[in-house]
């Protein structure tokens, strides 16, 4: 997965959990529950956010490190129940690589759903290895999990597929993005990371079950046409082409929250991980 453009969100100079999905060379999406709001979806400006991106080779870019000019959030994203978990955050980056990201369309048939996670090293100032899974789960499985999957089968995907965290060890992490490949070999961006759904309290408790959520992309594309005031590269049976089309999508509201006996976890997963290694560290058996 090298050849792909990764990114991640930094929060005061810190990675994050949250993995982004590139448009192009001046826009991402991100998870909204990534962001820090204050009321009404606003975005709490006193907090710094950075984005750092992957070359499509294992190399770093110069230009990897850019500050965002712009942070929104969907218009009807709902913090409480996690519906339209999206946000986009444009910025100015002086790469001329002319590099777009397609995200595929409604009838782009993929056959094959590759989840994908790749950290970056700040020890030796690169990438490592990306970590990919292909783990189909159970569509009833997920329904009964999530109230909000149940109502927008369409506009997410769910695997139980997690790998192991950079920030703690004892604990596992979901894929921050998803890709549809096709019987082509082609490969698009479907979805990212947006929560899990944990049958006990953490992802640090050994054999827990996780079923983990990702908001399906193309959905949203007119809301980054809009937003931007360009098109949006998407990927469809024909090819790759541009949309120009501006609709403002939502999904459908769930009958609750959540499933009893099970615990939701979202946006940057890492601070919680990293305070369960360090009350670990200060038992006596430790």
């Amino acid at each position: 997965m090298t050849e792909f453009r990764l990114a991640y969100l930094y929060k005061e100079n810190d990675q994050t959990s949250c993995m982004a999905a590139v448009m192009d060379m001046g826009a991402i999406f991100v998870a909204a529950n990534c962001i820090k709001l204050i009321g009404n979806n606003t975005v709490d400006t006193s907090v710094s956010y950075k984005i750092r991106y992957s070359s499509t080779s294992d190399n770093v870019d110069p230009l990897s490190v850019l500050s965002p000019n712009q942070i929104t959030v969907h218009p009807n994203y709902n913090p409480d129940t996690l519906e339209n978990n999206i946000a986009i955050i444009q910025y100015v980056d002086g790469a001329t690589d002319g590099f777009v990201g397609y995200i595929g369309a409604e009838d782009f048939i993929g056959n094959t759903d590759v989840y994908v996670r790749r950290d970056y090293n700040p020890s030796n100032s690169s990438w490592n290895k990306p970590v990919v899974a292909n783990q189909p789960t159970n569509d009833s499985d997920c329904a009964d999990g999530s109230p909000l999957y149940a109502a927008n089968k369409d506009w997410m995907s769910c695997t139980s597929a997690v790998t192991t965290s950079s920030a703690n060890s004892d604990c596992s992490i979901p894929y921050g993005i998803m890709y549809k490949q096709n019987t082509s070999a082609i490969i698009v961006m479907d979805s990212i990371y947006s929560h899990s759904v944990i049958y006990g309290s953490d992802m640090c408790t050994k054999s827990v079950k996780i079923l983990s959520y990702y908001t399906v992309l193309w959905p949203y594309v007119g809301f980054g046409v809009k937003l931007m005031g360009r098109g949006v590269s998407i990927f469809n049976q024909t090819g790759g082409t541009q949309t120009n089309n501006k609709t403002i999508n939502s999904m459908n509201s769930p009958k609750s929250i959540s499933v009893p006996g099970t615990t939701i976890e979202g946006g940057d997963l890492y601070p919680k991980q990293l305070a369960i290694e360090a009350s670990m560290s200060t038992l006596p058996f430790r």
